[in-house]
């Protein structure tokens, strides 16, 4: 039984096919294609770098950071207020992950998975 396997090493993608115990890589070259996220750089603690994250996200990070300040305090009608705010933050949420998965024509699209 042979199957196909791929490693990363360096910069490069080795492409092969494991029989028996033993990985035989493929020669040929192939054009790949792959997708990936880009995560934002941790914020620091000096405040001299600009975060990675677009501006249009830093809505929802506020209204997150509203709701935190607004649950720890813990009177009544603060929680009301962290409720409303995490309302803001679901549907601020909702809209970048709807935009992130759009491409800029305005048409979504999809990754497929191994074995699609």
């Amino acid at each position: 039984m042979s199957d196909n396997v791929w490693w990363i090493k360096g910069n490069e993608i080795g492409i092969g096919n494991l029989s028996s115990g033993t990985v035989t890589a493929i020669s040929s070259t192939y054009a790949v294609r792959y997708f990936g996220v880009k995560l934002a750089d941790d914020f620091t603690s000096d405040l001299t770098e600009e975060s990675d994250i677009p501006d249009t996200y830093h809505r929802a990070l506020l209204a997150g950071v509203n709701r935190s300040f607004y649950e720890d305090d813990g009177e009544v009608e603060d929680l009301k207020k962290a409720v409303y705010w995490q309302n803001v933050y679901n549907e601020l949420r909702r809209a970048a992950k709807k935009e992130a998965n759009t491409r800029k024509d305005g048409t979504p699209y999809d990754v497929a998975t191994e074995g699609y």
